[in-house]
């Protein structure tokens, strides 16, 4: 054990230094959380539209709205998009020669001598009546236009400031404003949209949990934006699905973003939550279980994996009275199987106990003690081979990967998305725990895979510790005869 004696008065700045290694590792802790950057949010779209036919074209809303979302130009919808542009010039026509024939009207009424009146008041109402004739044949465009933006609109949150103008509201804070647009802008930007051919390959992914987002255009879709002409209540009807299982954050930000743009958009929009789950405790316990059981995990893991390293690895002991060091690593090992399941079990009731939560405790603790266990061994394991490194790995280890239990990499900054993510048991562990509760099923390979690495690190670890201590205490018995 290191003799802090030998530092003198230099123990006094001992307080200090541990400050500011503690505000370090704090300060990687909490960073990803503080700096998310959205990117690379999967959503797919399913385009059931059967679309129309208009006196001057096809028209297909569905792949108007899919190819905006997608960014994937389609002949069909480069098709009605001329045809939009048709009708809506055509509308456009109709209404400025009904305005003009109506102007028209009233002036020659008040200039004209009294039995020029009733032939003025008849031809203008012929021209409007024809004028309204001509544009509700040409109604298509409105509604066409309403798909437009109900596709550039769904594609990203609607601006703002350009909401509230549209409806005639005011806001006295521009500041509020301006943030909020260009939060959602963010966000829109990190939408990356797939084309699917079928519901059935949807539901697939979304229990996958390899999607966030789905959306369903009807077949019924353009025939309802014609419909909603003359009746309102006809307007589209989206079925869009949030996957919880995924993130139950990244799922409440877009429930918001895709209700407010679509519904600016004037399209009705069915939002269903998918792999849902009714754990109990406060509005917040469903979004914070996973981050609540595995900070925990981790913090007495750590604690407990250099304890365990320092109490049965002591270096100046292997000599000739020393107990074999493969002894003393097999024993380890079986601390650490009895450590991890009680460490495991504190985790889940911490969640349970505390949060009053109703969750799958059989599953989760097997979970637990799994992921507890072969992180455990690589601390163990690299803090016998060499503390320092040990020590050192176990605090990056928990400082940089302790973000990930709770958001996807998708709402990670560059470096914790491509560097972290990938190996950090928190994230991993977070995950598994989502599935588990989520979507009722065992966390597979893809979670379950980095945590075996973990452990093949720590068993290699211990390997090298205890052949190192072999030949230090084999090079003591050669050279004690001659010491003698």
């Amino acid at each position: 054990m290191f003799d802090f004696d030998k530092l003198g008065k230099k123990t006094l700045i001992a307080p200090f230094v541990l400050v500011i290694a503690l505000r370090c590792v704090l300060c990687l802790a909490v960073a990803p959380l503080l700096r998310a950057d959205p990117h690379d949010i999967s959503l797919a779209i399913v385009n059931l539209d059967d679309g129309t036919t208009t006196p001057v074209g096809a028209v297909n809303a569905g792949e108007v709205l899919a190819s905006q979302l997608t960014g994937e130009e389609s002949q069909a919808a480069q098709e009605s998009t001329e045809t939009l542009a048709k009708l809506t010039a055509m509308k456009a026509a109709a209404a400025s020669g009904a305005a003009a024939a109506t102007n028209g009207a009233a002036a020659t009424e008040s200039s004209e001598a009294p039995n020029l009146v009733a032939v003025t008041s008849s031809d203008s109402a012929a021209s409007t009546n024809g004028a309204v004739e001509a544009a509700e044949g040409a109604a298509d465009s409105g509604l066409a236009a309403a798909a437009a933006a109900a596709a550039s609109g769904a594609a990203a949150v609607p601006d703002t400031a350009s909401a509230q103008a549209a409806s005639g509201a005011e806001t006295d804070d521009a500041d509020a404003t301006s943030a909020a647009t260009s939060a959602s802008s963010s966000m829109a930007d990190a939408l990356t949209w797939a084309t699917l051919d079928s519901e059935a390959d949807l539901d697939q992914r979304l229990e996958d949990n390899s999607l966030f987002d789905g959306i369903v255009i009807p077949a019924d879709f353009t025939a309802r934006q014609l419909a909603a002409a003359s009746n309102p209540a006809d307007k589209p009807q989206l079925t869009v699905y949030l996957n919880m299982g995924k993130n139950p954050q990244v799922a409440n930000s877009l429930q918001t973003a895709m209700a407010q743009s679509l519904a600016s958009a004037g399209i009705d929009a069915d939002i269903q939550m998918v792999n849902t789950a009714d754990v109990g405790g406060g509005m917040m316990a469903g979004l914070i279980a996973a981050q609540m059981m595995v900070m925990p995990l981790l913090v007495m893991t750590l604690s407990s994996s250099i304890v365990l390293s320092l109490l049965t690895w002591r270096r100046d002991a292997w000599d000739l009275r020393a107990r074999s060091p493969w002894l003393t690593a097999g024993t380890q090992a079986a601390f650490i199987v009895a450590l991890s399941a009680l460490i495991a079990a504190f985790a889940l009731l911490i969640d349970v106990t505390a949060g009053g939560l109703d969750l799958p405790a059989g599953q989760l603790f097997c979970w637990l003690w799994l992921g507890c266990a072969c992180v455990m061994l690589a601390f163990v394991g690299l803090t016998d081979a060499c503390l320092p490194v040990g020590a050192l790995f176990a605090i990056t280890v928990f400082a940089v990967g302790m973000g990930t239990a709770m958001l996807p990499a998708e709402l990670m900054p560059t470096f914790w998305a491509d560097w972290v993510f990938p190996w950090a048991p928190q994230a991993h562990l977070g995950q598994g725990v989502r599935t588990i509760v989520h979507c009722g099923q065992n966390p597979g390979m893809a979670d379950a895979g980095p945590l075996m690495v973990f452990a093949v690190i720590g068993i290699a670890a211990l390997l090298l510790a205890a052949g190192l201590a072999t030949a230090k205490s084999a090079k003591a018995k050669d050279t004690a005869p001659a010491a003698a």
